[in-house]
């Protein structure tokens, strides 16, 4: 691949890929910014798709898929306390958004500082966000599922059943039977 960079092309040889030319990606549209990141992270350049991430952050600080591209990045690293630390941040930032009338995706933000604590087994403090993020909104089948799933992970499935039930009485129809599959793994 070539990617053409402020300092010049870039020559990555991929084994079995024909080399291409891509033009330089605006970092101000997140899916070609959030392409770009990926294609530098699986070429080997984590310090260019680290970059790419903390450049759409800060173009769109509120753009969760970049948040979470830095985050699983940092977590291949090692760096976990420090993707921890970025999305403490976002979280109180989102708060700050909320109180002011502006709005702020907080369950998404718990969801994702929660699988940064399973990623590290620190399964006490992935359970409370969970629940705050069930409580906040009860319509949402996500904090619900994440739960499920912790739970079915440390063997518990007779806790998680009911929640189960719950997560598949609230997901669009469209996950409803994937859904149904996952519960039944045991």
């Amino acid at each position: 691949f070539f990617f053409q960079a402020e300092d010049g092309i870039r020559d990555y040889k991929v084994t079995g890929v024909q080399t291409c030319a891509l033009p330089i990606l605006n970092s101000q549209i997140a899916d070609y910014s959030l392409l770009l990141a990926q294609a530098k992270q699986q070429l080997g350049d984590t310090a260019g798709a680290e970059q790419t991430y903390r450049t759409l952050l800060t173009a769109q600080p509120r753009e969760i898929r970049a948040l979470k591209g830095l985050t699983d990045l940092w977590l291949a690293q090692g760096r976990g306390t420090e993707a921890i630390n970025l999305v403490q941040r976002h979280l109180t930032q989102a708060v700050e958004y909320e109180k002011s009338g502006e709005s702020a995706d907080l369950i998404s933000l718990q969801l994702l500082l929660g699988e940064i604590y399973v990623a590290q087994q620190r399964y006490d403090d992935a359970f409370p966000l969970y629940d705050l993020a069930i409580a906040a909104n009860q319509a949402d089948f996500r904090p619900l599922l994440a739960k499920a799933m912790l739970l079915q992970q440390q063997g518990r499935a007779k806790e998680a059943e009911p929640l189960w039930q719950q997560v598949i009485d609230r997901a669009p129809v469209q996950y409803k039977d994937q859904i149904k599959s996952m519960s039944s793994r045991n």
